[in-house]
């Protein structure tokens, strides 16, 4: 494994020395990227199954600290109108504070005198490339 990370921090040095083209670079990396992920679900169950072998839930093996984690379980509410509708209602109000923020100022809401005012900008995304693989 070390030399796979000696071989990637060599490109990432390369790139920034201006020897390689950072585009390229960036692309072969995004494959490499996907072909590590679905690598690592591929062989996920079978580390799980050989943690089991180990009684803690946190254990040291082969210089990394493993820590067991257990799942949780997600609740479907798509059949619960009490739930689509607050969710709706949530859903519209944030879209009347959204455009109060984009314009700058408060919204009154004529029917019932309701007042929307602006809400901070919390984040966003940054720019980025989509690479797909051609040959």
């Amino acid at each position: 494994m070390k030399n796979l990370e000696n071989n990637i921090a060599n490109l990432v040095q390369d790139i920034e020395d201006g020897s390689f083209n950072p585009l390229e670079g960036y692309a072969n990396l995004k494959v490499f990227e996907k072909f590590v992920k679905d690598a690592i679900n591929q062989i996920e169950p079978l580390a799980l199954e050989e943690a089991e072998n180990y009684n803690e839930k946190t254990f040291s093996e082969f210089g990394f600290q493993i820590t067991k984690r257990n799942g949780y379980v997600s609740y479907d509410f798509s059949s619960n109108e009490d739930v689509l509708r607050l969710e709706a209602e949530l859903k519209a109000r944030k879209e009347v504070l959204k455009n109060a923020s984009k314009m700058g100022k408060s919204i009154i809401d004529e029917d019932t005198g309701e007042i929307y005012e602006p809400c901070p900008v919390k984040g966003g995304t940054k720019d980025t490339l989509s690479i797909k693989r051609i040959d």
